[in-house]
């Protein structure tokens, strides 16, 4: 079988006029667990998600542990980096990135 997809069967009694959301039944009631435990869900606190964080130059600014000790790069604005292809269902694969943001011109 495949990593890219899996086979599972989807009791028809959940197959009604609203939208579908065909996963295992496992994952399926994780999803329901999360949902019934908030009346809060994401979109109601944002208008809308379209993009993640855009640098301009990902060369420049999403740098690694190797460059931050090379260059002596410091402060609390080095957070850990995903990018799309570190995220998977369930799971996230750190690459060790980091974004740099400079705050000022130290010369």
């Amino acid at each position: 079988m495949s990593k890219s997809f899996g086979v599972f069967g989807i009791p028809q009694k959940v197959l009604s006029e609203k939208a579908w959301t065909l996963m295992p039944n496992q994952e399926s009631e994780i999803i329901r667990k999360m949902n019934s435990a908030t009346p809060c869900k994401l979109a109601d606190l944002v208008e809308g998600i379209q993009v993640g964080v855009q640098t301009g130059s990902d060369r420049i600014f999403v740098v690694n542990q190797e460059t931050i000790e090379k260059y002596n790069l410091k402060g609390a604005l080095l957070k850990k980096f995903l990018r799309g292809e570190d995220v998977r269902k369930w799971s996230l694969k750190w690459k060790g990135t980091l974004p740099h943001i400079p705050l000022h011109n130290e010369g």
